[in-house]
């Protein structure tokens, strides 16, 4: 499977990791796309993998449930390698990267502003 193939995958894998946590933590993809400020049609294209969610929207949805960005993704990373197999190249799994990232935010948030 190419690289192309397999980040589709993820990106439905995704979607559908956020919808499912949407409901088991007792909200609507309806209530969680008004929240944010995305037409409801437009929320259900990414949550069912029909266009690739944008990872803003990702990190914003994740902290309005109250999920971890890391365990979904991780949980997304899991399902393309059962379904399709390891990558021949790179990391398997996004958590470290994930974990980078989020320690940059955190430090931006924590640094003071230059006011």
């Amino acid at each position: 499977m190419d690289t192309q193939m397999r980040a589709r995958a993820f990106a439905n894998f995704i979607g559908l990791e956020l919808k499912g946590r949407i409901t088991t933590r007792g909200y609507t993809a309806l209530a969680v796309a008004i929240r944010l400020g995305h037409s409801p049609a437009a929320f259900n294209r990414w949550l069912n993998g029909k266009t690739e969610i944008p990872l803003s929207v990702y990190y914003s949805v994740c902290e309005v449930i109250g999920v971890d960005t890391i365990d979904v993704a991780d949980k997304a990373a899991r399902r393309v390698i059962e379904e399709h197999g390891k990558a021949e190249i790179g990391s398997s799994l996004p958590a470290p990267l994930l974990r980078a990232a989020r320690r940059d935010v955190r430090r931006s948030e924590d640094a003071p502003s230059a006011e």
